[in-house]
């Protein structure tokens, strides 16, 4: 990743449908990015930088979800969030 310039992986809740001039509902997001905004939380994970905006880390804070890489027996892979709810 860092060979290419693209050195972190950014986590992010953005807003997914707004009613009313309101939000009403949200997607994660994961994303590989060059640089890091000035208010990011940095997690260093089995020699990951992850980057979470301050916004975005209010919403993780006390979720207890998990960023995970999943891959399937058919060959298609990527980050899936495990919540404790999940089971």
């Amino acid at each position: 990743m860092r060979e290419t310039g693209w050195r972190y992986l950014r986590v992010a809740i953005e807003i997914a449908e707004v009613r009313d001039g309101v939000p009403v509902s949200f997607r994660k997001t994961v994303a590989v990015v060059r640089s890091r905004g000035a208010d990011d939380l940095v997690v260093e994970s089995e020699g990951v930088t992850i980057l979470i905006d301050s916004l975005s880390a209010n919403f993780f804070a006390g979720a207890g979800e998990v960023l995970d890489w999943k891959g399937t027996a058919d060959g298609r892979a990527g980050f899936t969030f495990r919540s404790p709810q999940d089971g």
